[in-house]
């Protein structure tokens, strides 16, 4: 419920409100790390089809989202989080083990990169 809650945009307006945006960017990625943690840990105690249904759903909320993250956001460091996203639950259903723990943690570096480097802050730009 609180996954869903936090990835909501903020509404449109005729100009990017900088704090409502960087408020959408903390929450969006704090839920995204949460749920990959969560993930991870499905996949550790053998519970791959809760860790696929996990992934799934962080998929395809990130998927619905990254639109008004690209107003903000390089559209590059967006597409390729989600790109390393879509790929977590396919390496579930093969069982592919060591890939998916290289994508999880290669998702959680984008993930912290989006919040610490892409976001056009002053600390980002000198």
């Amino acid at each position: 419920e609180g996954f869903k809650e936090a990835l909501i945009a903020p509404k449109p307006t005729s100009q990017l409100d900088p704090i409502a945006a960087q408020e959408f960017l903390n929450n969006t990625t704090e839920i995204i790390e949460t749920k990959l943690t969560e993930i991870k840990e499905f996949s550790e105690n053998d519970s791959i089809s809760e860790a696929i249904i996990s992934s799934n759903e962080l998929y395809n909320t990130f998927s619905k989202k990254s639109d008004f993250l690209i107003l903000f956001i390089r559209h590059d460091s967006i597409e390729e989080l989600e790109e390393t996203l879509a790929r977590l639950s396919p390496l579930l259903e093969n069982r592919d083990m060591s890939e998916f723990y290289a994508e999880v943690s290669k998702a959680k570096g984008l993930t912290e990169k989006l919040i610490n480097h892409e976001l056009p802050l002053v600390k980002n730009i000198l």
